[in-house]
């Protein structure tokens, strides 16, 4: 539903070369976001962590969608990081990316809620991304004020992403 909104904001809050890399990377991560959970959502794979993808070698994944939906989750983290983490310290000219975000999160939460591993051990990337996130989240909330509905909107999906990174597990790799 937000995709209009978020072609539309890409198109014309991009400011040359850097601008539309960035947005460009986030837009694609939150079009294939929903596919790549869907088939994940199907095969009872859960969110795969950032030590699956660049841990060790023994740990990794083999599976081509698992590692693409891997690759969107980072995108997604650090675009996400990069953007709150301006709003918390150089917030003028920043534009909210409401509508990328949600395209991107959400599919990332259900699938979080639908195929959450029971076990395995808290990644320290993924624990220490939620909090600077919420922390972020908080700060702009409140520097912004209620009445900024599109700061509102981002700090709530930084709020489900902290949550759902929050609830990530890795597969402990045995010695």
């Amino acid at each position: 539903m937000v995709l209009g909104v978020a072609v539309d904001r890409m198109f014309y809050e991009s400011y040359g070369i850097g601008g539309w890399l960035h947005w460009g990377a986030l837009l694609t991560a939150a079009i294939a976001s929903p596919m790549l959970c869907a088939n994940a959502a199907m095969s009872g794979r859960p969110l795969p962590t950032f030590l699956e993808l660049l841990g060790p070698r023994d740990g990794r994944s083999p599976s081509v969608l698992t590692v693409l939906l891997g690759l969107t989750v980072i995108v997604t983290t650090v675009i996400g990081a990069e953007t709150a983490l301006g709003f918390a310290f150089d917030p003028r000219y920043r534009d909210f990316p409401f509508a990328s975000l949600t395209m991107a999160v959400v599919p990332f939460a259900a699938l979080m809620l639908l195929n959450r591993p029971k076990e395995g051990v808290r990644p320290i990337a993924e624990s220490t991304f939620a909090g600077m996130l919420v922390a972020a989240a908080l700060y702009t909330a409140l520097n912004e004020g209620a009445d900024n509905w599109q700061a509102m909107w981002t700090c709530a999906i930084y709020f489900l992403f902290a949550i759902t990174l929050w609830l990530a597990r890795a597969v402990q790799i045995p010695k």
